[in-house]
């Protein structure tokens, strides 16, 4: 099959397209013009690179022709900027997409959302059901895009799949979380956690993660489906820390921070970064601590069921595959 991939030279689509690629898959991936493309390097020979932007509809609308699937992965992700730029980028960008693949006759659609619009009440085992409360602007930007898609296919102009992965989302190419909880275990500090650790998470490693994404692309009973793809367990913070540390080798070192100084602290940093129009994510913010301080256990038995999804790689193994890529980057730097 031939497929098309936003976003293909960032975290998910750089293990995406490799594993295509692995798979006997044809891959034609977007990129935006001067953003890194060093997590492609090894499968650049190997894949259609074309260069575009989601926002301008002209730059990207020829990319289509011939296309198979679209995995929808390019977005702004993160849980800092104004509406309106999560409104350009991710509601309007995706309705550009979703546009050009319609008129090209593209058979079925996936786009990458979250679990973030859900909001933050304390879930210990919920699913795809479980009612929108999107806590802020990235988030209502994915439920308005799921609405969209959802939309399309009742009015049966494309199949869609809308994937939900879990919160914490692990593996090599990721440039963000690896680089700051490695950065410190180097240093010899600890990692922070709020409520002594004990909240609930559901997790991705990448690798699986791209699995389940193939699933969904060439499953037929996938179609006009909503899936959360997590690994399957659900762990505490302090269980995920642990398997941090223990990836790298070294013994958990790992601080308890009282949840009322991390939330005051990270209102009054909020507000000073917005003081100061501050554009990149701030460190620390509400949503981080949020998500650090609530039950976030959701089960991904549907796409079991339904798909027969199974994750081939343990969180062991995931995070060791994890630090050796880190090491890996910091030698070549």
């Amino acid at each position: 099959m031939k497929f098309f991939i936003t976003g293909v030279n960032g975290f998910i689509g750089s293990n995406l397209a490799k594993n295509l690629v692995e798979t006997n898959h044809e891959v034609r991936g977007l990129i935006l013009e001067g953003t890194d493309e060093s997590d492609i390097e090894e499968i650049a020979e190997k894949i259609e690179k074309v260069y575009g932007d989601i926002t301008i509809p002209d730059s990207i609308q020829s990319y289509f022709e011939g296309i198979d699937v679209v995995v929808h992965l390019a977005a702004r992700a993160s849980d800092w900027g104004p509406e309106k730029l999560f409104q350009k980028i991710n509601v309007e960008g995706s309705k550009n997409v979703l546009t050009a693949a319609i008129n090209a006759g593209v058979k079925r659609f996936i786009f990458m959302s979250s679990l973030a619009v859900h909001g933050f009440k304390g879930f210990q085992n919920a699913d795809e059901q479980t009612p929108y409360d999107p806590y802020n602007a990235y988030a209502r930007s994915k439920v308005a895009v799921e609405v969209l898609l959802n939309d399309a296919f009742d009015q049966g102009k494309i199949e869609i799949v809308i994937v939900r992965p879990g919160f914490a989302i692990f593996g090599p190419h990721d440039r963000l979380d690896s680089f700051i909880f490695y950065g410190r275990i180097k240093k010899g500090k600890s990692l922070p956690v709020v409520k002594k650790g004990k909240p609930l998470l559901c997790y991705s490693y990448v690798e699986n993660l791209a699995d389940g994404l193939i699933l969904v692309a060439t499953h037929p009973k996938a179609a006009g489906q909503t899936y959360i793809i997590s690994d399957g367990p659900i762990i505490s913070n302090r269980e995920y820390f642990e398997h941090v540390f223990a990836g790298c080798g070294k013994e958990p070192k790992i601080t308890s921070i009282p949840y009322s100084l991390a939330i005051t602290g990270a209102t009054i940093y909020g507000a000073f970064c917005k003081l100061i129009r501050k554009t990149s994510r701030p460190l620390i913010s509400r949503y981080i601590v949020k998500v650090g301080a609530t039950d976030l256990g959701y089960t991904n038995e549907k796409i079991v069921r339904e798909l027969g999804y199974q994750a081939k790689i343990g969180i062991e193994e995931g995070f060791k595959r994890t630090y050796a890529w880190y090491k890996e980057e910091k030698e070549r730097k």
